[in-house]
């Protein structure tokens, strides 16, 4: 059975406390009494050694006649529920969960045409002898291949060259055992997965390639300060826009798990960073339309040493993480790594999360 409590920002519980004895106009000994609390339990709670019930809440508003639902939104506070069967960690008996309310699901797309016209792509002398072939249609495979490119890729303005490197140091499970054969599938190229100087991937040169993404798909040539979600994504198909989704966070994005106070990195963030202000609106329109709540930050001042914004999408808390591994998932080794390392610490014991 789940108790609820109250989790303000870090502060604002002692700032709430406190104001309570103000109120009161009692000692810190006698303060708790007033509202029926214990006065040791009054005094944990400002010192914000464990979060506030909502029995407790309620008590203290009651009493100085606040309005409950008034006081929560003036300090950004928000349930919280308490799992009795959650596991030990760092001291602490049992972890907490936010229960967000989801939005509806509602892809507001209104083209589901999926067909591909490449009939003015042209194909290299090279490009026949190696047997390079172009998707007819958007599938779940070529919007997930899309998704890397706007994350990953580089497309040359001369030579039909194009790029798709990540980070030498923990992605070469991905372009070993994902891109590489997507490559194969999707195209019948047979890539070179090289390191180099602190990348890992592949460069190539196919004008057929290097037409279809420019011409058919419609994405830009370097420099990608720009780049948004292709129109020609943009399809009312919620498998091809997850798959679109799960590109772009593979590459681009990252899956960590966040602690709080005593508890140590249990708390699931997921991220996706981009210099482009456009691409981090769209990326936040198609996951609310898939029932997530993304929020969309700018956290990098522009200055000379860092000229271009950052933007950043983030998905918090247990029921955006239930939503992502249900419809989207993930392919990048490392993204799983750091997942199995979660379900084993926490695993079944965290009710409702990674089921």
């Amino acid at each position: 059975m789940e108790k609820e409590r109250i989790q303000f920002p870090k502060g604002k519980q002692k700032e709430f406390i406190a104001e309570a004895k103000k109120l009161s106009k009692m000692s810190w000994k006698r303060a708790g009494n007033t509202f029926g609390i214990n006065n040791n339990t009054f005094q944990t709670y400002w010192k914000e050694k464990t979060r506030l019930s909502k029995k407790d809440f309620e008590k203290i508003c009651l009493t100085l006649k606040l309005n409950s639902v008034e006081i929560m939104t003036s300090f950004d506070a928000k349930p919280l529920f308490l799992d009795p069967s959650g596991p030990n960690c760092g001291g602490t008996k049992n972890l907490w969960r936010i229960k967000t309310q989801l939005p509806q699901e509602n892809i507001t797309y209104k083209n589901e045409n999926t067909a591909l016209d490449c009939s003015k792509v042209c194909s290299s002398r090279r490009d026949i002898e190696k047997g390079v072939t172009l998707p007819k249609n958007i599938t779940p495979l070529l919007a997930e291949e899309i998704g890397t490119s706007i994350g990953d890729g580089f497309i040359s303005n001369r030579k039909y060259e194009y790029r798709l490197k990540g980070n030498k140091n923990d992605e070469k499970g991905y372009y070993e055992g994902v891109v590489k054969p997507m490559f194969k599938e999707l195209y019948n190229l047979d890539l070179t997965i090289k390191e180099y100087e602190a990348t890992i991937g592949f460069e190539t040169y196919s004008q057929a390639l290097w037409e279809f993404k420019t011409k058919v798909i419609g994405l830009p040539k370097a420099p990608k300060k720009t780049i948004r979600i292709p129109e020609t994504l943009k399809v009312n198909n919620k498998e091809i826009l997850c798959s679109l989704m799960r590109g772009l966070f593979d590459t681009d994005g990252s899956i960590y798990f966040r602690s709080q106070g005593k508890n140590k990195a249990y708390y699931p963030v997921i991220t996706f960073t981009t210099i482009s202000n456009g691409l981090a609106d769209d990326i936040a329109e198609i996951l609310k339309m898939l029932g997530f709540n993304p929020k969309v930050f700018n956290g990098r001042k522009i200055t000379l040493r860092c000229p271009s914004p950052k933007y950043t999408v983030i998905l918090n808390g247990y029921s955006n993480f239930e939503l992502y591994k249900k419809l989207i998932n993930t392919r990048q080794p490392k993204n799983i790594c750091e997942l199995k390392a979660w379900e084993k610490k926490f695993g079944n014991k965290m009710v409702g999360v990674f089921q």
